[in-house]
Formats: structure tokens, sequence, C-alpha cells
């Protein structure tokens, strides 16, 4: 999903939780876990492509899945479990409930958007196979024919 309809969703969905809790703290974590969770894409980018701080080739390269292997270091159910036990066990503090909502709403949605697949979510699931592209998310795979050189995938 892209980074605008991420932004969009969480800042409607924190507008409604703050409606609905009058809880800032909650809203504005929910917000800002909604969203930057992608700062994981910018590692995945770095450790393929090289230290570059071009924002429109990170932006090209994303959109056009340019990747051999993709480790989302951030998006991961394992995460989110970990984040909702410290919730839970914190009697619900409105900080870390923001963030478990912020990150359930961001791995939903690019589950609708990006692979209908559970399973690519999942930190050990990707390790498992090697956190290969294109067995993780084949239906976001270009057709090698995309490029010059099916090799070089830059």
């Amino acid at each position: 999903m892209k980074l605008h309809h991420h932004t969009a969703f969480s800042l409607a969905a924190s507008g409604t939780l703050y409606l609905l809790t009058k809880s800032w703290g909650l809203a504005i974590a929910s917000f800002i876990a909604g969203i930057f969770i992608d700062l994981d894409h910018f590692i995945d980018y770095f450790r393929e492509h090289g230290i570059n701080l071009d924002i429109k080739k990170f932006f090209r390269i994303c959109k056009n899945a340019q990747f051999n292997k993709i480790i989302l270091l951030f998006h991961g159910w394992e995460w989110l479990i970990v984040i909702c036990t410290i919730a839970w066990c914190s009697g619900w503090d409105p900080l870390m409930t923001g963030i478990v909502i912020g990150l359930s709403h961001h791995m939903i949605l690019d589950i609708f958007y990006n692979s209908k697949n559970l399973r690519a979510y999942s930190i050990i699931w990707r390790w498992s196979k090697g956190f290969e592209f294109d067995t993780v998310f084949p239906n976001l795979t270009p057709k090698k024919y995309e490029y010059k050189n099916s090799l070089d995938r830059t």
C-alpha cells in the first residue's frame, strides 16, 4: 500500500480513537505506528541498493518491487504478539495500545493491498524462505522482461 494511503487511514483511525477515548497518547501512538512501521523499507533498500538518500529512487524501487531479498524487519506478526503482550501486561497503557492498533491496521491494509498470504507478514516464515522476494511476494514480482538485465533489478 502506498504511503499516502497509510497516512490517510492512520489519520482517520487516530482521529476516531481520540474521539472515542479522548486520549492523545493513544491516538498519536496509533498514528505514528501506522506509518513509521514502513521505515523498515529503508533498511531493505539500503541493504540491497546501497546507502543512497535519493527519495525518488527509493520510491521507484519500492513501487517496482526491485528487490531480490526482502526482510521487512518491522512487518511481523511476531512483533505484534510481543507488543500486544506488553500492552496487556501494562493494563493496556494508551501508548502501547496505540502502537498495537497502528501496527495492526497497517499490516491488515498491507495484506489486502499487497499479498493475501498471511504468512508473508511473519518474519519467521520469510526467514524460512530465505527472504527471497519472489517467493515471499510472488504476486508483486515484476515481470523479468521489464528489466534490461533480469539479474540487475536496480
